[in-house]
Formats: structure tokens, sequence, C-alpha cells
């Protein structure tokens, strides 16, 4: 979940909108502030602990040249060489 652009807490996926609502229930009554200085201290590191491992199982779809000779392998069913 991010505050501001900043981390303050991660949460599994099947969490995320429960835990949408109850921060922004959180924030309504205690304000912005009081919610980023009740952040999660190591959020920002778990959080790119994840994207780091996604990117090893799914490599990174902004690779233009993977994602281009993907497609063409897809569209003409054979293989490609690097």
């Amino acid at each position: 979940l991010f505050i501001k652009g900043q981390v303050i807490k991660v949460v599994d996926e099947k969490d995320m909108v429960s835990s949408l609502v109850t921060e922004g229930e959180l924030i309504t009554k205690e304000g912005i502030e009081a919610r980023l200085a009740a952040a999660d201290k190591d959020a920002a590191k778990i959080a790119q602990k994840d994207a780091d491992a996604l990117l090893d199982i799914q490599g990174d779809i902004n690779d233009f040249k993977t994602k281009v000779k993907s497609v063409v392998e897809i569209s003409s069913n054979q293989d490609i060489d690097s």
C-alpha cells in the first residue's frame, strides 16, 4: 500500500481490498501524516524484494527486444534463436 508515493505496508493480494478500506478509514480518523508515521519501516524493502522475485519469475515486461521476440515466436509458431 502506498501513501504519497511511500510504501507503507505490504499485503497479500487476497487482502488488498480490505487493507485499502482499513487504511482509508484510518487516514480519515488520524490523517495522512499520522498514517505515514505509522508505516511499516521495512515495507519498502519487502516490496522491492517481492518485485525482484517477480522479475526473476516473469521477466521484465518492458524489455522490448524480448517482448518482440516472444510475439514473433508466438505468431509464427517458430522458435527464433537470439
